[in-house]
């Protein structure tokens, strides 16, 4: 897995090379994805550039919510 842009993280099945594009949370933008633990990607998000505020914190998403990897 690794961040495509600040919107996107890209998520790959290393069987297949399958990939899932996944939008950043509402209002956040991703850093940098860090591991998967228990089925969940876990990656740093920060609040959308352009603001004033630098709070930083860790989404967690399950592997098998983001649908088929195309």
């Amino acid at each position: 897995m690794y961040r495509v842009s600040s919107n996107t993280l890209r998520a790959i099945r290393l069987a297949d090379g399958k990939h899932l594009d996944v939008p950043a949370p509402a209002g956040f933008g991703w850093i940098s994805p860090f591991g998967v633990v228990d089925g969940e990607i876990w990656a740093q998000i920060h609040l959308v550039p352009g603001t004033d505020a630098n709070v930083y914190s860790v989404a967690r998403l399950p592997i098998s919510a983001l649908g088929q990897p195309q």
